[in-house]
């Protein structure tokens, strides 16, 4: 975290505040993750009081590629006997699971990595079994003929032939920026339409309009059909 305060040393006011926040590691030095510039200024028409005049904020933020076609990931689980496992002349507790990819023989043979729920009980991996592209868990026979209704089967750590994490997408990262800057000062608007912004995506928010608006200058997400107006009014 860093900062700094620009003071007049005359009369003391702040003119201008600056904040930012970045961090390091292996792969990435002094990353940003947001950064705040504010600045004041002295305004006649307020008898000289300090008045905001600009605001820049700007951050950055990472999400999970959706389009991530390196996604590794099950396609298939089930018992391998048909019928369930006690569907046959004798129990057959393994569960297979079909991936997209093939296996890592390394991680994909650690009993830990994997957790299996029948019922309202846990099951006991006895055996895992790597093939290619699909995964044999081989559970202990604890009687859960009652309990085959609901079966969950939970993998973690994971990985394909290439290290590709199971469930794991491709992360992406963006900035965004938002800024105001202060034209003038004067009496409050009359809006028609006053609204709130709502925890929504902007362009899905309303936008507030005055007669008296026309004279300021924004840049917003508006419609489409409002920005054709917008510009006709320019």
């Amino acid at each position: 975290m860093k900062g700094a305060i620009f003071i007049q040393p005359d009369d003391y006011s702040i003119h201008r505040l600056e904040y930012s926040a970045s961090f390091s590691n292996s792969e990435k030095k002094d990353q940003e993750i947001f950064n705040i510039e504010t600045e004041y200024g002295h305004e006649s028409a307020l008898d000289s009081r300090m008045s905001l005049k600009y605001i820049s904020f700007n951050n950055s933020f990472t999400i999970p590629d959706p389009n991530d076609k390196k996604l590794f990931k099950v396609l298939l689980s089930r018992w391998r006997q048909p019928g369930g496992p006690y569907g046959g002349s004798y129990p057959d507790m393994t569960i297979l699971s079909i991936f997209n990819r093939k296996i890592d023989p390394v991680s994909g043979s650690k009993i830990e990595n994997y957790d299996i729920t029948i019922g309202k009980r846990k099951g006991r991996i006895t055996k895992v079994e790597v093939s290619g592209d699909t995964l044999y868990l081989t559970l202990r026979d604890d009687k859960f003929q009652k309990e085959l209704g609901f079966c969950e089967v939970n993998i973690k750590n994971l990985k394909d032939i290439n290290g590709n994490i199971i469930n794991k997408r491709r992360d992406l990262e963006f900035r965004q920026f938002r800024e105001l800057f202060v034209q003038e000062y004067n009496n409050p608007l009359e809006f028609k339409n006053n609204c709130f912004i709502q925890a929504i995506p902007l362009e899905q928010n309303c936008i507030s309009s005055s007669d008296n608006s026309g004279r300021f200058w924004m840049n917003t997400p508006l419609k489409a059909e409002e920005k054709q107006q917008d510009s006709q009014n320019h």
